[in-house]
């Protein structure tokens, strides 16, 4: 199962919450109609994932269009909880509190408004969860959320950012 969450440069504003990774959606399988392994979520979602090795609980909180407006902390709060010993990964593409100064990619290459990381309510929703951004071009933890990077330098002050990408393979 491959998930793509919709970030800030996905989101188009034509009011119908689409974003450039639709595309994506409906992918056929090997030229059948079999159900597609690629989900793709441009609105805030939660769903229980079964992947071959057992079920995993996912929390989507992708960057909002204007048509799809939300607010993440309290979208986290009305969840359920899980059943005991379920894994939990929250994969988001939203802003952390704290680096809204010069020099940031959240106020230098911003596009939109700030929605910010609902890190509380998450650690006392889902205290064991592992939480993974975009939006934020360097790899590594940021407010306890680990941030996968960028696969290009996108301005001339990046010339020592090593671009990268992450893949998570949940057992």
């Amino acid at each position: 199962i491959s998930c793509w969450v919709a970030g800030n440069h996905d989101t188009v504003e034509d009011g119908l919450g689409t974003t450039t990774l639709s595309a994506l959606r409906g992918i056929e399988v090997g030229g059948s109609k079999l159900k597609s392994p690629i989900r793709v979520f441009n609105k805030p979602s939660a769903t229980l994932l079964n992947p071959p090795a057992g079920t995993v609980a996912f929390v989507a909180l992708p960057y909002p269009s204007l048509a799809t407006h939300y607010d993440p902390a309290d979208f986290v709060k009305r969840l359920r909880p899980l059943p005991e010993g379920t894994p939990c990964l929250v994969m988001g593409h939203l802003w952390m509190k704290g680096d809204e100064g010069s020099g940031s990619e959240s106020t230098d290459m911003a596009r939109g408004r700030p929605v910010y990381w609902p890190v509380k309510e998450l650690e006392e929703k889902f205290p064991n969860a592992l939480l993974v951004g975009g939006h934020y071009h360097r790899q590594g933890f940021m407010g306890g959320v680990l941030m996968v990077g960028t696969m290009d330098r996108l301005t001339a002050g990046e010339q020592l950012h090593h671009p990268r990408y992450l893949l998570l393979e949940v057992p």
